[in-house]
């Protein structure tokens, strides 16, 4: 599954992260000019990112966990985690 969304990522030409609407962006700019050939991968590149998007719908970015825990101590708990990275 990862070697297929990292696939996807490069046939688009995208890093994440990336929300849904960005990413309907970007496919429906891409595919304007794409030959017949071109527009079958991204097609299916997108539909691999969407339906990952749509499965694992978490967003991480620091607003986000901001928001969920509205406790301080939590948070300073939480971006002190060396898996998270310090803040």
């Amino acid at each position: 599954m990862k070697r297929e969304i990292e696939k996807a990522l490069e046939v688009l030409g995208i890093t994440p992260p990336i929300s849904l609407k960005e990413l309907k962006g970007i496919y429906r700019y891409r595919a304007k000019n794409a030959s017949e050939e071109e527009l079958k991968e991204l097609s299916k590149a997108y539909k691999t990112l969407v339906n990952f998007m749509e499965q694992y719908p978490f967003n991480f970015c620091e607003e986000e966990i901001l928001k969920s825990f509205p406790d301080e101590r939590l948070k300073r708990r939480f971006f002190s985690d060396p898996l998270w990275g310090k803040r």
